[in-house]
């Protein structure tokens, strides 16, 4: 029997200051998750592997430390699940790959280690899509995850299973990686915070199928949690070199504090005529803009840096599928390389365009980085005038869950119009192409009661800054919101 109600939906920071103050035990906290995880996860299939007995008892041992005057660290206590595809001594890490349901890890991945050692309480990991390729987040073992907001939505992908963990109340903090929105997609669409770290920020190791350690490009490793304060303590603890790796990099972050005067300088990209978005959506972002106005940040509306969305889509397309490209066998590689000798020169679709990229040969990737160069060097003269763009992280909420329809033959109603859904490719590569961080952020409820999202961009190692801004939007706009299904049952 708990003493009191504890508030599973709380800020991961917030709780843990309740651990330390003596307002709750880790015991009752932990206890709370896991029969959320019993009542609720049967629907929403967030948690699928459940490491009850272990939480309870490290648990038990956080609260007799705790008692005797020892902290183990700023998240002593507190529950934590990760990332299927983040390895946990003795625990399958299957990347969504029946392939490899007997990869069992032999230690933890570096990150989960740190969040453990920081004193995280680790009850479960969540679910993946295969590969962890796709906006949704269905595993051929484990099923398919489901929305909190309305279960016959995605909740995005791949970190999917992550994202509605944190909405659902099962775990306090998570870890994801994000190559094609894995992280900003989740979040934009259950309505909690991801943060995208700058490219190398967050070391992966333990976080890679059998024999592939050598660091991909594009991807990075970061946290999504219900609160900004969440993100920047997860960054802390995570944003540190890996002093087996080589070379071990060591990152610098900028400061959180305005470079330009007294308040930050904001520009805003909330709707793109090739690539739309939702007029929701738009408006939401104009809103969130008109917010941070009010509250002292330089916002102009029409700033943006000095590409088109056409070249920014088509050469991050072109390295994202580069980047995965070795995901191909054989045969399928010459299969794809003969489709795409068959198309059309101006064809961009992006079809057209994933094909190309998974057969690039060298000396066209070379041309494609130097593209990806140029879009650096239109993001410095930005960075120049301002600290962030804020931009959507989708074109529409989440959408309704596909069955059996691939990726690319996927279509979304945008203000009545059917889209591709890979034209969200656009928003996601905006700062993944360049290697810049992004932070996504709940802003709004749409009409019909789903979450909205948004990024803040910023320039190269800003990302506490731009943690910064989110928690300003946090604290004068919008936060994290119950899904209804919780409150309901609550009442």
């Amino acid at each position: 029997m708990l003493k009191k109600p504890v508030d599973i939906f709380a800020p991961a920071t917030l709780l843990a200051k309740r651990i330390r103050e003596g307002e709750i035990t880790s015991l009752e906290l932990v206890t709370a998750c896991l029969e959320q995880i019993e009542k609720h996860n049967g629907v929403v299939n967030a948690v699928v592997i459940l490491l009850a007995e272990q939480a309870l008892t490290r648990a038990h041992s956080a609260d007799k430390a705790m008692a005797g005057g020892e902290v183990w660290g700023p998240l002593h206590g507190v529950p934590l699940t990760v990332k299927e595809s983040w390895d946990v001594k003795g625990l399958p890490s299957t990347f969504g790959l029946v392939s490899l349901r007997d990869n069992i890890a032999t230690e933890d991945a570096l990150a989960v280690s740190r969040l453990k050692a920081a004193g995280a309480i680790l009850v479960g990991k969540t679910n993946v899509p295969p590969h962890l390729g796709d906006w949704q987040t269905i595993h051929p073992d484990y099923g398919t995850t489901r929305n909190p907001w309305d279960v016959a939505r995605t909740p995005g992908g791949s970190s999917g299973g992550s994202a509605a963990a944190l909405a659902s109340g099962f775990s306090a903090l998570e870890i994801g990686s994000d190559i094609g929105g894995s992280i900003r997609m989740p979040a934009h669409y259950c309505g909690v915070y991801g943060h995208k770290p700058s490219y190398g920020l967050v070391p992966g190791r333990g976080h890679g199928q059998p024999g592939k350690s050598a660091p991909a490009d594009i991807t990075v490793y970061g946290p999504l949690s219900r609160s900004a304060a969440d993100l920047d303590l997860a960054l802390d603890l995570l944003a540190q070199p890996d002093t087996q790796a080589w070379p071990a990099w060591r990152v610098e972050l900028d400061s959180p504090a305005p470079r330009m005067g007294k308040h930050f300088r904001v520009g805003v990209w909330a709707n793109d005529s090739r690539f739309p978005v939702d007029n929701e959506i738009s408006a939401a972002i104009l809103e969130a803009a008109e917010s941070l106005r009010r509250a002292g940040v330089e916002v102009e509306p029409l700033a943006r840096p000095d590409f088109t969305s056409g070249e920014c889509y088509e050469v991050y397309v072109h390295l994202l599928r580069g980047a995965t490209s070795a995901r191909q066998n054989d045969k399928d590689f010459a299969a794809n390389r003969a489709a795409a000798a068959q198309l059309d020169a101006d064809d961009k679709s992006y079809r057209a365009l994933s094909l190309r990229g998974n057969v690039l040969t060298h000396r066209d990737w070379l041309g494609y980085q130097q593209r990806r160069y140029g879009l650096i060097e239109a993001w410095r003269a930005y960075f120049a005038r301002f600290d962030f763009l804020l931009c959507p992280a989708a074109s529409t909420t989440a959408f309704t869950l596909f069955d059996n329809v691939p990726k690319e033959a996927r279509y979304l109603d945008v203000n009545g119009r059917r889209q591709p859904s890979a034209n969200d490719y656009f928003w996601l590569g905006l700062s993944s192409a360049a290697y810049l961080p992004a932070t996504t952020l709940p802003i709004a409820l749409s009409s019909s009661g789903l979450p909205i999202g948004a990024q803040i961009i910023g320039r190269f190692g800003a990302d506490r800054a731009c943690i910064a801004l989110a928690d300003i939007v946090e604290r004068v706009h919008h936060r994290f919101a119950t899904p209804p299904m919780f409150t309901q049952t609550a009442e």
